[in-house]
């Protein structure tokens, strides 16, 4: 009851402001007249009237209007360390197992075919793998050589609102601060 005459108030001030003319009197309103309409029309909603989760902030209150609360899977970093690798940026090559090499498929490992050395290894019995160039090591397939991964949960932003889903505003109301 209080609020709709409230709302009363506040609309036949501004009709009246807005015509010009005093309501009890006829004459044209004063400047004075005026401001208090619209003072009263500008003020701030009664307090039954505000949203009851954000107090008529219209901001997330688990975030603070941020759009996020530190994630959990990765305590806010926006990366996790490559567990592939051991956060090391390198694996062993699948194409040697980490050896670096191949041993001669023309000699078959012994260096020479014919009693002559052989000619795709020059007596050397292995070749080097093309795929590590003989360090046995390539970047992790996974993180690149970054030694981490994005995080699969906030994708990379480090922040997560479980509440607003990242907007910021507040999920009850829809960030107008009203109920």
């Amino acid at each position: 009851m209080k609020k709709y005459l409230y709302l009363f108030l506040i609309f036949v001030l501004f009709f009246c402001v807005s015509c010009g003319k005093d309501k009890h009197t006829g004459n044209t309103s004063s400047s004075a007249d005026t401001e208090i309409a619209s003072s009263l029309a500008d003020s701030t909603l009664p307090t039954e009237a505000l949203c009851t989760l954000c107090g008529g902030s219209g901001k997330c209150v688990t975030c603070d209007g941020t759009g996020g609360e530190n994630c959990l899977a990765c305590e806010g970093r926006g990366y996790n360390v490559c567990d592939h690798c051991d956060s090391k940026g390198r694996a062993n090559c699948i194409t040697c197992q980490g050896m670096g090499y191949f041993i001669c498929d023309s000699c078959n490992g012994k260096g020479y075919m014919n009693g002559e050395l052989c000619s795709k290894c020059n007596g050397r019995r292995s070749l080097n793998c093309d795929k590590c160039q003989g360090t046995g090591r390539v970047d992790c397939e996974y993180c690149g050589g970054d030694k981490q991964i994005t995080c699969k949960e906030c994708k990379g932003a480090g922040k997560i609102c479980s509440s607003c889903q990242g907007t910021g505003v507040c999920p009850k109301c829809s960030g107008t601060g009203k109920r």
